[in-house]
């Protein structure tokens, strides 16, 4: 398969409804059920040195690897907010479990996906130092704020595009944290639960 804006010939085929970034120039590609066509130019994804490399396997024993499975990472989405920018890492294991690693300057956090939906408030009357209730637990806001999705590369089972603004709300109670992204254009809110932190190991 080429990509239909420049016809690089694409190292990975796409399933229908799948979206995949041509690496060669920049466009995002969706398989719809009736063609194969290029809807967005995303600006160049910068090499900025990152923990995993994207279509790749690492083994249990990679120091990087947070999991005691081999895993596979099928996609990396880069966003940007107020303090520079942040990567979100999609990785399969095996067992077909998804995880997710957000990577900044120094940190690596591992999440897991819980929920999206219909938002039934407007998340962004919320900031941090306040308190929220979900599913009757109150959690405390820790950080608040927007970021907006800048450059991906891979392979990705939903529709997503650059510059998605999303409004966020890192929560923790006494047993649990969690992350809240909301994109008010769509009304629609993404729920991640964290498992754990660690510092990030350089190449």
């Amino acid at each position: 398969m080429n990509c239909p804006s420049c016809n690089w010939p694409l190292n990975q085929e796409i399933e229908e409804n799948n979206i995949l970034a041509c690496e060669y120039c920049d466009s995002i590609i969706e398989n719809t059920w009736t063609v194969v066509e290029a809807i967005w130019e995303q600006s160049p994804f910068l090499d900025i040195p990152t923990s995993f490399e994207v279509m790749k396997d690492y083994p249990s024993n990679d120091p990087k690897n947070p999991l005691k499975e081999e895993i596979f990472i099928k996609w990396i989405v880069r966003y940007e907010y107020d303090w520079g920018y942040f990567d979100r890492f999609c990785i399969k294991t095996k067992t077909w479990e998804t995880f997710y690693i957000e990577e900044d300057d120094w940190l690596r956090t591992l999440s897991k996906f819980l929920s999206s939906h219909k938002a039934d408030t407007d998340y962004t009357e919320y900031e941090a130092w306040q308190s929220i209730e979900i599913s009757w637990i109150s959690y405390f806001i820790t950080e608040s704020g927007y970021c907006t999705l800048d450059s991906m590369k891979g392979i990705f089972d939903q529709r997503i595009l650059p510059n998605t603004q999303i409004y966020y709300l890192d929560i923790i109670a006494k047993d649990s944290s969690m992350r809240i992204e909301y994109l008010k254009e769509s009304n629609l809110v993404y729920m991640f639960s964290s498992h754990k932190a660690w510092k990030k190991i350089k190449k």
